[in-house]
């Protein structure tokens, strides 16, 4: 469920967890996922805009 970035209240209603750090690792681990997925993206889109515009590295 934190995978599709269902909130903390869903998760513990549809879990039966009383308290926010109980389901805070399941959230900590999609959150992690979804930043380093954001970061590789980004890293993907500035090396294809250098790329078409002509820019190498070390230039």
């Amino acid at each position: 469920m934190a995978e599709l970035g269902t909130g903390n209240q869903s998760m513990k209603a549809v879990s039966g967890h009383s308290k926010d750090n109980e389901v805070a690792h399941y959230t900590a681990q999609a959150d992690q996922r979804r930043m380093a997925d954001d970061a590789i993206a980004a890293l993907a889109r500035w090396e294809r805009a250098r790329d078409a515009i002509g820019v190498t590295v070390g230039e």
